[in-house]
Formats: structure tokens, sequence, C-alpha cells
């Protein structure tokens, strides 16, 4: 049986789709990424607090229409509110997604908020604003997408920092060979 044969260096061709192709994109991966983790984690923040009733647009909340949406083995309640501002600030009259926990028709809708997504910087998501019950747990999804996309961003910044640091290191070997190969001066 022959011995196994070491994998060869990476060629050039190997360099150029390493930073020509692959570090771009990890670069973009890891900005996108980070800034929609921002985003979804103020969101998740915004509608805690709205749920405890810290947050939102105060105001009268009454249920207009709620529709059963099946998905294979489970139905789904999907709750629509008509809301009227009562806060003074600007006036928010129209029909908006609602989101309580347990029933849309027995739920104390008295102290429920209208939230405006957060957009933070360049990206914006158009989310339109929901109305958050009192002790609704909306907020977890957002915390759960947020966690997630920090860990896809964390994962893409240590692979962009693959290419780089790999040629620094190569860098550096070439360097130390030389300086033992150099004729000593005495």
């Amino acid at each position: 049986m022959k011995p196994r044969q070491p994998a060869p260096e990476g060629g050039p061709l190997q360099r150029v789709i390493a930073f020509g192709i692959i570090w771009p994109i990890a670069c973009l991966a890891t900005v996108v990424l980070t800034q929609l983790a921002w985003a979804l984690g103020n969101d998740a923040y915004t509608f805690h607090q709205a749920a405890r009733g810290n947050a939102g647009a105060v105001g009268e909340t009454t249920l207009s229409r709620t529709e059963e949406i099946s998905g294979g083995r489970t139905t789904i309640t999907a709750c629509q509110g008509f809301f009227v501002s009562s806060d003074g600030s600007k006036p928010h009259i129209g029909l908006y997604k609602l989101h309580v926990d347990g029933d849309c028709e027995t739920t104390d809708l008295s102290d429920a908020r209208l939230v405006t997504p957060h957009n933070s910087g360049w990206m914006s998501r158009d989310d339109k604003p929901i109305l958050v019950g009192p002790g609704s747990s909306v907020w977890l999804s957002s915390a759960l997408m947020g966690t997630l996309c920090t860990i896809g961003a964390l994962a893409c910044g240590l692979f962009s920092l693959g290419p780089p640091l790999g040629s620094l290191f190569q860098l550096m070997d070439r360097l130390r060979e030389r300086r033992t190969k150099a004729p000593a001066k005495d």
C-alpha cells in the first residue's frame, strides 16, 4: 500500500477564487446579516415592551375580523383589529394585524398597542404597523430570527477573515525563511 500523498499547496487559481469570489460574498453576507440582526433585535425589544404596556401608541382597539388559516396539521387564527389613537400623537386610524396569545375574541384588547417596526440604517423591510395585545409573545419570533442572524453574521465574519489571514501567515512564513537563508554579516 502506498503512503498517502499530502494535499498540494493552493495554487494561484485557488487564491483568485478565495479572494475574488468567496471573500467578497462572505464580507457582504456579514454586513447584511449584522444589519438584519440589529433590526430584528430592536423589533423584539419594542414588541416585548408593547406587550408589557410600555411602548407603542395607546388607543382604542376593536376586533374587526378573524380568519381561520389551515396549513397542514395546524390551523392558525389570523386577527385584524381597528385602531383609533387616543394619545394625541399622530392619528392612527385603520385596520391592522393583531397579535394576541390565545383567542382573539376573548382577549381583553383595552391595553393593545400599535407598534411600528424599527427600520434601522439602510435596510428597510417595509413592515406595516401591528397591534400587540397585552402579554403577547410576538416578540419571540423576532428574537429567535435575530439570534439566528447574529450566529450567521459571526460565522460569515470568521469565514471572511480566512483568506486575508491565510495570506498574512504565508507572507510571514516567507519572510521568516528569507531571514534564515540570508547570509550572516560578520
